[in-house]
């Protein structure tokens, strides 16, 4: 994903400062003193991240991050201001236009945590576009096979798919190509698809796969005349696998990593500063882990609110991945994107599951599995966590699942399939790591779970900030009368704990009462910890 983050403030010296701190960490910077200026910027590029102050003449932040969410929804927008205008800012999450709310005066080190995050989410959002609000993909599927990315590799794997050409089309940021025609990057990216595929024989498949990434599936007798075509077409880049017989997955993962590295000499694609999602470096790294099986899992002790050990958080870990200074977002993004999602399932399961029941610990502790939307939306989720239960001994109604946003709003029909089943099943759902609570009031989706994660980024300096006390009282009062249950991360020391304790009942994580540990370790602990 480009790095570009588009900073606002009508303060020259807090924009200067800024601007400091990102360049420093390696971002592309871009600022305006305006919401109109702002404005400008965005119709002429793509920023996923933006940074704002929320108090300005003219339009304030709120209404310029409701305007770039019009123009670019996986937009992530930050709002930074001091706790003045608190209650206006609290008014402005309710348009689900703002991600989160940071406080002036900032901590370097915070805000950067919180921008990096919010980097992610917006890749997330974007990778789970809803290409069809117009209608046109639909229309596609009257001549064309649609695929979503698990039934891809499903295909591929049959006797037909084995003989056919696969391609990976990826595109230039489709808002700059198509800026002069006024359309929204979901529309946009439809319309660059639509164009494309309509040129191509009628038996041709396709699959958004992520990102401007599209995969185009045809005879093999067809991809000569189909390279050519695609010679022709502005603003894209290409690459091409022939039959082979290679698992569905592995030809999908190596057809992207050809993709990371063929260069594009055409004006438009450049022009766009697209560049490929993949960090082959980190690929090469993660491929040789999973081929050698070397994952393993920790856990995150989960307690209530009154301190007694509720659950254990599996959290994967993998030390060639770890030395690299990898989060856990990143080592499952980059698995994702590779085409290797069951396969690290199958070992994220396995070692979770296993390790959890080594433990032998009372029936009423869980063990809670984090499921990625990729993973929600794989046809063998079922059965591998039927298998793995199975192989393990351990009970179904002692798991529960930490879910995104992206997975509870997604229409891929497997992803509903799964979360479905796991309802059915008795598995509670959390939605999990959320940087603020807007979405939570406004979308049937999201609700349908039985508990809402805050982030940590909520408890930060709460005990000396009685305005941030306030927010937070607002918006778990707000989830709260929606009827379901608080989950805070990030609870570091007693004066947190006690302040939310004043006000809830909860459960809650932190390093600073209990850090991710090994089986071993936890045994440790749960002999000599002392209940908070």
């Amino acid at each position: 994903m480009q790095r570009n983050l588009l900073l606002v403030d009508d303060e020259i010296g807090i924009l200067r400062a800024l601007r400091r701190l990102f360049r420093k960490a390696g971002y592309q910077i871009s600022i305006a003193q305006s919401a109109e200026e702002a404005l400008e910027l965005l119709a002429a590029e793509e920023f996923p991240v933006i940074l704002s102050d929320f108090r300005m003449p003219g339009a304030d932040g709120g209404e310029l991050l409701q305007r770039a969410a019009e123009l670019d929804p996986p937009c992530v927008g930050l709002i930074l201001s001091g706790f003045a205008e608190l209650k206006q800012v609290l008014g402005a999450f309710n348009s689900g236009a703002i991600h989160r709310f940071v406080s002036k005066p900032w901590i370097d080190d915070d805000l950067l945590d919180q921008v990096e995050s919010a980097f992610h989410i917006a890749e997330q959002k974007r990778s789970d576009i809803d290409m069809d609000r117009r209608g046109l993909l639909n229309s596609l599927q009257r001549d064309y096979q649609r695929f979503y990315p698990v039934n891809l590799v499903d295909e591929l794997d049959t006797p037909a798919g084995k003989t056919r050409a696969l391609f990976a089309v990826e595109f230039s940021s489709p808002r700059v190509v198509l800026a002069q025609e006024h359309l929204d990057t979901k529309s946009a990216l439809a319309l660059l698809a639509d164009r494309l595929v309509r040129t191509l024989p009628t038996n041709t498949g396709f699959c958004h796969w992520n990102g401007y990434t599209l995969m185009l599936l045809v005879n093999n007798e067809q991809s000569d005349t189909l390279e050519e075509q695609l010679r022709n077409h502005r603003s894209l880049r290409w690459c091409v696998s022939h039959p082979t017989e290679d698992a569905g997955a592995d030809r999908v993962r190596q057809l992207i990593l050809d993709l990371a590295h063929t260069d594009s000499d055409k004006v438009e694609f450049a022009a766009s500063g697209w560049s490929t999602l993949l960090d082959t470096e980190l690929s090469e790294t993660i491929t040789r882990a999973i081929n050698e099986r070397c994952f393993s899992t920790v856990f995150q002790p989960i307690c209530s609110d009154t301190g007694q050990l509720e659950a254990l958080e599996a959290l994967v870990r993998c030390p060639a991945v770890t030395d690299s200074n990898v989060s856990l977002r990143e080592l499952i993004r980059q698995i994702e994107l590779l085409g290797y999602t069951d396969l690290f399932t199958d070992l994220q399961l396995a070692a979770a599951l296993d390790a959890f029941q080594a433990l032998a610990l009372p029936a009423e502790i869980k063990l809670v599995l984090n499921i990625s939307m990729r993973q929600c939306s794989s046809p063998h989720l079922q059965s591998l966590l039927e298998r793995h239960l199975s192989e393990s001994g351990l009970q179904l109604n002692r798991i529960t699942v930490d879910v995104g946003e992206a997975a509870l709003r997604s229409k891929i029909p497997c992803c509903i399939a799964n979360l479905e089943w796991l309802r059915a099943a008795g598995i509670q759902l959390t939605l999990d790591d959320q940087g603020a609570a807007h979405t939570y009031f406004n979308a049937d989706e999201v609700l349908a779970v039985e508990t809402v994660k805050l982030d940590r980024a909520f408890l930060h300096e709460l005990d000396t900030h009685p305005n941030r006390q306030e927010m937070l009282i607002n918006l778990c009062d707000r989830i709260e009368a929606r009827g379901k249950r608080l989950s805070f991360e990030g609870v570091e020391n007693k004066q947190q704990l006690a302040f939310v304790r004043e006000h809830y009942r909860f459960s809650y994580q932190g390093y600073g009462l209990a850090r991710p540990m090994s089986g071993s370790e936890i045994r440790v602990w749960l002999e000599q910890r002392e209940v908070v």
